[in-house]
């Protein structure tokens, strides 16, 4: 998905360039298409810190029994842990 519309966006920019055939709605057309894909690639980012982050708070509990408040204490400080010093596969 996020390859196709990189080669649209990069397709409509090669238009508006001199001597091209785009037009100013093809030129904003093309910055909208990069801003929603970078907002898109930020949005994945904090997707994969917390399905990260989820997966260090089951390890961390193992099988033991643990209170709610166990649990949302344990996926906070691992969220941010990988928010401040980044993920490393163990």
């Amino acid at each position: 998905m996020r390859d196709r519309a990189v080669e649209t966006m990069i397709q409509t920019a090669q238009s508006c360039a001199p001597g091209g055939t785009g037009t100013k709605h093809d030129a904003v057309s093309t910055v909208r298409m990069c801003m929603e894909l970078l907002e898109l690639m930020k949005l994945v980012g904090h997707l994969r810190n917390y399905i990260i982050a989820i997966k260090y708070t089951k390890r961390d509990l193992g099988h033991r029994e643990s209170s709610t408040t166990d649990v949302a204490t344990i996926f906070d400080s691992n969220l941010r842990t990988i928010r401040t010093q980044g993920f490393q596969e163990s």
